[in-house]
């Protein structure tokens, strides 16, 4: 999955959605995305794949248990794998 496609089904969650930052943040909650890590994996001198690390960033006024179970839940729908820190 590319990062075009990462957002497209993020988006499906119903949040505003970014990647980075946004200049004029919307109305809470929103989401950021940003790659933290490229991994490529090579062999005979040659790449034949990538796999990135992307940070995904909720934002809301409090702990917001709904949307983050939503979130998950996307992502296991997707088969991506994730942690989760506070």
């Amino acid at each position: 999955m590319n990062l075009k496609q990462f957002k497209t089904e993020m988006e499906t969650l119903g949040y505003n959605i970014n990647y980075l930052m946004f200049t004029n943040p919307p109305q809470l909650p929103y989401l950021v995305y940003y790659v933290a890590e490229n991994n490529y994996q090579y062999s005979d001198n040659k790449n034949y794949s990538l796999f990135l690390g992307v940070n995904l960033e909720l934002y809301d006024k409090n702990k917001n248990i709904e949307a983050e179970n939503k979130i998950e839940n996307k992502l296991n729908e997707l088969g991506l794998t994730f942690s989760k820190d506070e």
